[in-house]
C-alpha cells in the first residue's frame, strides 16, 4: 500500500472516514478491488396520492384540505376530552 503502520492503524480505528481512493489502495494491497454502484431507492411518499391531488381542480383541493382540517380538529377535541 506504500504507507506506514501508523497510517494503517489510524484507518482501522472506529470513526475513520477514508476517501474512496484510500479504500481502493487498501483493498488492492490485499489483492481485492473496490466497486461502487448506485441503486435507486423506493419513493418515500405515496406518488399515487400526489398524482390524484394534481388532477384535482383548485376548488377541489381547497375542499379536500378543509375537510382534513375539520377532521384533525375533531380528533384534537376528542383527545382533550379524554384527558
Amino acid at each position: 500500500m506504500g504507507t506506514t503502520q501508523t497510517a494503517v492503524a489510524r484507518m482501522e480505528r472506529r470513526g475513520c472516514n477514508p476517501t474512496v481512493s484510500t479504500l481502493r489502495k487498501a483493498l488492492r494491497a490485499t489483492g481485492s478491488d473496490l466497486e461502487l454502484s448506485a441503486t435507486p431507492l423506493a419513493p418515500q411518499v405515496d406518488e399515487t396520492q400526489i398524482a390524484a391531488h394534481l388532477r384535482m381542480t383548485p376548488a377541489e383541493r381547497v375542499r379536500y384540505h378543509e375537510a382534513g382540517y375539520r377532521n384533525v380538529g375533531q380528533l384534537v377535541r376528542a383527545a382533550l376530552v379524554r384527558e
